[in-house]
């Protein structure tokens, strides 16, 4: 008892590293506290270490698979390790065992969301389904500023903008030390005459979480934004130094490469995300426009093909590729055809955490 304690102390200190030891005892005397073990996988990823986060939730559960935070818990460090599918499912188990749980309703409203982005699940029948676990959230807790910032996310991609900023606000007020909230928040204000705005609301969330990459993806952004390539440059290339499996950060490094004129090195940091993260839309059709501008179709047929086969045909990520091979070959009614068959504010894609 006395080493998990010792290991809280530390926690709270934030000496993460230093908190390891203590609560590593703690858990071999007792493998079956999920205090000791939520403790444990908190420090595992304060430390970057999110796999070994994993394993010891895993086993954790293995002790006592009735308890809907261990699922919880796991879902999120999924979230982190980028395996939605397996977080969707632990948060799933979670609700069997407590439906009354707000945050992991929360959580299946934002992984959904994450999944419709990348082209996985379908825009408008799981849009709804993303909109009922916010709200299902906000009836079990009205005071829970995350379930605001996933219905803030719903009505973003529903063009409601005047509730989105209005549930932005409110999440703020609510949760001040939610990261999500700032970031979300940042990546919805698009104007030229918001981008030190957007800036400033990004750093917030990057003093909450450092070690999210999203919020290190999105602060990159916000500092190309205002003309500081230099320091975006450094903000994504010490992210991948620190995960260099981070599909995205390749991608944002194609971007930059792109919008600087070098096609040649865009297309292989695309390459490099497109090898992390196979089945990514939004990833694959950006990789297929800087073939698209090269002229080598041979290329964007391919890369067509393989988002057909992960997303199928109607997927608004192909039909937005289709849209620009038409146009391409100046082919307008085709064009504009394909285009008229996107859903509503399929182009609003924005980044998340989850």
């Amino acid at each position: 008892r006395s080493m998990y304690l010792w290991g809280e102390a530390l926690r709270t200190l934030e000496r993460y590293d230093e908190a390891l030891i203590p609560l590593l005892r703690a858990s071999e005397a007792e493998p079956e506290n999920i205090h000791i073990a939520i403790a444990l996988g908190w420090c595992f990823k304060r430390t970057d270490r999110i796999d070994r986060a994993i394993d010891a939730l895993e086993q954790a559960v293995e002790h006592d698979p009735t308890e809907a935070l261990l699922h919880y818990n796991l879902a999120c460090y999924w979230c982190l390790a980028r395996n939605k599918t397996s977080a969707l499912e632990y948060l799933a188990e979670a609700l069997e065992l407590d439906p009354e749980f707000a945050l992991a309703w929360v959580g299946v409203a934002d992984v959904m969301g994450s999944l419709i982005w990348m082209g996985v699940m379908n825009w408008d029948e799981d849009m709804d389904k993303r909109q009922q676990a916010a709200e299902t959230a906000l009836s079990l807790n009205d005071q829970l500023g995350e379930a605001y910032t996933s219905l803030a996310s719903v009505y973003r991609f529903r063009n409601e903008r005047d509730k989105e900023q209005e549930a932005y606000l409110k999440a703020i007020e609510l949760s001040p030390s939610y990261a999500q909230a700032y970031q979300w928040y940042a990546s919805s204000l698009g104007g030229w005459d918001q981008r030190e705005k957007r800036l400033q609301l990004t750093y917030k969330a990057a003093q909450l979480d450092p070690l999210s990459l999203s919020v290190q993806l999105d602060l990159a952004q916000a500092l190309g934004r205002v003309d500081r390539d230099d320091e975006a440059r450094q903000v994504i290339q010490a992210t991948l130094d620190r995960e260099p499996d981070f599909a995205r950060g390749h991608e944002y490094l194609g971007q930059m490469e792109s919008s600087n004129g070098n096609l040649a090195l865009s297309i292989e940091h695309f390459k490099n995300a497109m090898e992390l993260d196979p089945g990514n839309g939004p990833m694959m059709g950006a990789a297929a426009m800087q073939y698209l501008a090269l002229g080598d179709f041979e290329a964007v047929a391919e890369i067509r093909a393989d988002m057909i086969s992960h997303l199928g045909e109607e997927n608004p990520q192909v039909v937005l590729l289709d849209h620009e091979l038409f146009h391409a070959h100046a082919n307008w009614p085709l064009a504009i055809e394909r285009m008229n068959q996107l859903p509503p504010n399929a182009t609003n894609w924005h980044s998340t955490p989850w």
